[in-house]
């Protein structure tokens, strides 16, 4: 399970402490080894978790605890934790900036689509669009005048975006009109009714 998920550990270069080492009495011997953990998905690093030190003589190669070498502040701020533990994070951060910037982008792209679209109307447009209660339907534009357009409508509705198993864009109730006006829909007003987006 620990492939999948969990903490691993990399050391880094040892750090020199200036100490003598009491197993063998060699002076400047004793290092200290840092160990840096991290959380990981799939062998990649998310993020650091702990680090910890151990004190080891370069001579005699004897280790010893942190009771009998404490790790000053000095040392602990010479060993800064590997920057290759922060790629897949700040990866993931570009990523999730990336697909906010595509959300409002083509938000706001589609609505310039339809005031376009509901400024130069064109016979046979036909509108997605919302109810209240989450039902969707469509439109198809019948005719339209300088202020005004009216469509012919779907005799059906589906719910949760199911416009798909609506009947086709050519069945529609075509002795039944409805008009608005060009504002209305331009700015998305008419009265429980949302413009999803228009196809020509």
């Amino acid at each position: 399970m620990n492939f999948i998920f969990g903490t691993r550990g990399t050391s880094a270069s040892p750090i020199h402490t200036g100490q003598s080492c009491p197993a063998c009495g060699k002076e400047d011997s004793i290092l200290m080894m840092p160990y840096q953990r991290y959380f990981h998905l799939l062998q990649i690093p998310l993020f650091p978790t702990t680090k910890h030190f151990i004190p080891v003589c370069c001579s005699c190669e004897t280790s010893f605890t942190i009771q009998q070498f404490p790790v000053t502040d000095e040392i602990r701020n010479r060993f800064r934790t590997p920057r290759w533990i922060f790629i897949m994070p700040s990866v993931l951060a570009l990523l999730v900036i990336f697909i906010l910037v595509w959300v409002v982008i083509n938000a706001i792209s589609g609505e310039v689509d339809i005031k376009d679209k509901v400024e130069n109307p064109q016979v046979g447009d036909v509108y997605y669009v919302r109810y209240d209660k989450n039902e969707y339907s469509l439109m198809k534009v019948a005719s339209f005048t300088v202020d005004s357009i009216y469509f012919y409508l779907s005799p059906g509705r589906a719910e949760d975006r199911g416009l798909d198993m609506l009947p086709g864009v050519d069945v529609y109730d075509t002795i039944l009109k409805k008009g608005f006006s060009k504002n209305e829909l331009k700015y998305n007003s008419v009265k429980e009714v949302v413009i999803l987006k228009i196809e020509r």
